[in-house]
């Protein structure tokens, strides 16, 4: 059996989901910056979904990485 993970660790995991979607959001600014030259090509649709589906990504770990870091204070 494995024990609890202490609200200690929680934070940890919280804060690290965050940082993760932060970088995850940073990725998206790149591809947002050769947006431009996808659209000379030919490529809008494919920039289109990538960014808007990275971003989604992006921002649900820096919420859920904050929901878990709100309710890790709230055990303590």
């Amino acid at each position: 059996m494995t024990e609890p993970a202490s609200a200690e660790e929680k934070k940890e995991t919280g804060l690290s989901l965050e940082l993760i979607g932060g970088m995850v959001l940073f990725f998206d600014f790149l591809v947002l910056f050769f947006l431009p030259a996808g659209l000379k090509i030919g490529q809008r649709v494919g920039f289109s979904a990538v960014l808007v589906i990275v971003a989604c990504v992006a921002f649900g770990l820096v919420v859920w990485g904050h929901m878990v870091r709100v309710r890790a204070e709230r055990e303590e």
